[in-house]
């Protein structure tokens, strides 16, 4: 566990060192290996003891100010920051963190700087000022790149599940985020933190009154923090543990706990945490009657807490005594460093001259062979790189331009705008693939009574699976008008039997459909649907005209039954709309959240009023301003149409 955290810590000082080499003001030195040294010190000290790290932490920062190396007095701010904020000393703690934000805004460093946000937000989530808390959260993450995920994502994402769970005023997001958190450290392999989700994630259950099974993540997490020696998450762990007792009124297993807890946190000498626990551990001994116990811990409370509000001033004043001796005895160092070098200098001058002439001569050799070599190995990698390249561009091409062909293709089985005109006095229409192709199509076709059928199906999947059971649904629905059936309840069972046949009843998926006959003599509508219902507004009022909850072509559909119904015309008003599923499932919003199958029937009756050119650009506003910056995630299909006569126009 300990050469764990040890790489842990050696891996952090390498990726400063590689960020500061590459974005930072100074260029690699001794210095900067001598101040990553201290990082690693101060950072292994944090998992246990925090007054180590604390004074390392400062020897970092003091250090930092002299060699003027802002990059590294940023990462010595950020511990202390941190440690104050452990130690509930939250003004040392925002102080420590306004001043990194400070040098992250000069550098423009962005990931710093969301970092840094995230910690001023912590900091006052603490403090319980939870609307602040959340206005820095935001602003952390408009600050931060999407990707490539880095631990600040996970611990961000992590904070504002915590954040949703403890404002009322924001909608029920938390699971999401925990969620969220954790796919995030999967992805970068973080398995180190998903403790700290998993603790989080639990106290939520807890608080949801699913005690138990806060009891069983709470015991993983801490699993997790002492496979890597976390002591002092395993302290807090530990103290959650016994809360969760608390609340269920086990007050021996409570008991249990936070004298574990206590045990831990002296570990790290964390006296916070103890007088927490002698805080909690009070009312157990009280309920279970257990005087003595009880006098004890209030006369521990008393105790710590004289500890923690005076080891402030204590720890202050040793860490300046220990500053002013490490500086004394560095210049003393430093002058004898000094004295020796000019003595071994003056005896070694022309030694070294001869030897350096000769290291160079030979080292130029060396060094034009080897070039040479890494020429040549380059050019060669070039070569294969560059021809690897072309194949991959030329099979891309060819792959483009059949998806190109093939959405030719689909789009020439599409009513126009012509054939839907003939069926439809005025239409609006939203029609957006995923891809080149679509498992979303509309169709349309006129019958020789005077009536027309107009339909929408969203087939199984999307781009060229869809496409493909697309094609066959279009044949489908032409073989059932080509063999003379014309109601929509006939349509549907002669497409199901054509999908079954044709797919020998191989898939559990099919499509969905919404078809309506139009009667343009008798002014009626027929309507049958499998998945897609049909909206009618009439009067000013919504109306929803359900549709059989299954799928056709597949082979759960046995038991289905095909309705019928039937819409008798009130005006020449009256509107109807047919629609898939990708609208309202579509993710957006400030929240990124689903747009919702309510909210997309609201928002066709609030606008059905609309003429239909203005209802279709709405539409496509609408969409675009939901979806804001995410990637669509499946086909879109709206169509909004009014089939009745305008007497007026007659």
């Amino acid at each position: 566990m300990g050469s764990t955290r040890r790489f842990e810590a050696w891996l952090i000082v390498i990726i400063c060192l590689f960020t500061k080499a590459t974005f930072g003001q100074n260029s690699f030195s001794t210095d900067s290996s001598y101040l990553a040294s201290l990082l690693i010190e101060a950072t292994q000290a944090s998992h246990h003891n925090l007054d180590s790290s604390m004074y390392w932490s400062d020897i970092l920062k003091t250090e930092a100010e002299i060699r003027q190396d802002t990059f590294f007095l940023g990462k010595a701010y950020t511990m202390l920051g941190n440690l104050h904020s452990r130690q509930a000393n939250h003004d040392a703690a925002m102080q420590a963190f306004q001043q990194v934000l400070s040098f992250s805004l000069q550098q423009g460093d962005s990931t710093t700087m969301a970092g840094t946000y995230h910690n001023l937000g912590k900091s006052l989530e603490w403090q319980q000022q939870f609307d602040q808390a959340y206005h820095y959260y935001l602003k952390a993450k408009a600050v931060l790149p999407a990707r490539p995920y880095t631990s600040i994502h996970g611990i961000l994402t992590n904070s504002l599940g915590n954040i949703h769970a403890l404002l009322s005023s924001l909608p029920d997001s938390t699971e999401y985020y925990y969620n969220s958190s954790v796919q995030i450290r999967k992805e970068i392999q973080d398995t180190a933190s998903l403790a700290y989700v998993t603790h989080d994630w639990a106290l939520l259950k807890i608080n949801q009154q699913q005690v138990d099974t806060g009891l069983i993540m709470l015991r993983q997490a801490r699993e997790g923090f002492i496979q890597t020696n976390q002591l002092w998450a395993v302290a807090q762990v530990a103290h959650s543990l016994g809360t969760a007792y608390l609340v269920k009124e086990d007050y021996d297993s409570a008991v249990y706990w936070y004298q574990i807890c206590i045990s831990e946190a002296e570990k790290t000498g964390n006296s916070n945490a103890i007088l927490a626990a002698y805080r909690n551990l009070a009312p157990s001994y009280q309920a279970l009657g257990q005087l003595e116990k009880l006098a004890d811990a209030q006369a521990q409370i008393i105790q710590y807490q004289d500890s923690v509000y005076g080891s402030r001033t204590k720890s202050e004043i040793n860490r300046l005594e220990t500053q002013l001796a490490l500086e004394a005895q560095e210049r003393a160092n430093a002058e004898l460093e000094q004295q020796r070098a000019v003595q071994e200098a003056r005896l070694a001058t022309q030694q070294l001259y001869l030897i350096a002439s000769g290291l160079a001569v030979f080292a130029l050799i060396g060094l034009i062979f080897g070039l040479t070599k890494i020429r040549r190995r380059q050019q060669a990698f070039s070569d294969t790189l560059q021809a690897a390249n072309q194949e991959i561009n030329k099979q891309n091409q060819d792959i483009r331009d059949s998806l190109a062909y093939a959405q030719h293709l689909q789009q020439a089985l599409l009513p126009t705008s012509s054939v839907l005109s003939g069926v439809l006095r005025e239409y609006a229409l939203l029609y957006r693939p995923l891809g080149f192709v679509s498992g979303d199509f509309y169709w349309a076709e006129q019958l020789g009574d005077g009536s027309s059928l107009i339909a929408t199906i969203d087939c199984t999947g999307h781009g060229v699976p869809g496409a493909m059971l697309s094609v066959l649904a279009h044949s489908g629905l032409q073989e059932a008008v080509s063999t003379g059936k014309k109601e929509p309840c006939e349509i549907l069972e002669h497409l199901h039997e054509f999908l079954q046949v044709n797919l020998q009843g191989q898939t559990q998926d099919g499509l969905e459909i919404g078809l309506c006959r139009i009667s343009h003599k008798t002014n009626r509508l027929s309507f049958a649907g499998a998945g897609h219902s049909l909206l009618v507004v009439q009067r000013n009022e919504l109306q929803r005209v359900p549709a059989g909850r299954f799928s056709l072509g597949s082979n759960r559909a046995s038991q289905r039954q095909i309705l019928q119904q039937e819409v008798e015309a009130v005006d020449y008003r009256d509107t109807f709309f047919l629609y898939s599923d990708g609208f309202h499932d579509q993710f957006g919003g400030v929240e990124g959240r689903k747009y919702y199958p309510k909210k997309l029937r609201d928002w066709l009756y609030q606008n059905h009023s609309l003429p239909m050119p203005q209802l279709e650009q709405a539409l496509d506003q609408e969409f675009d301003n939901w979806i804001g910056g995410l990637a669509q995630v499946d086909d879109v299909l709206v169509l909004g149409f009014r089939p009745w006569p305008n007497p007026r126009t007659k």
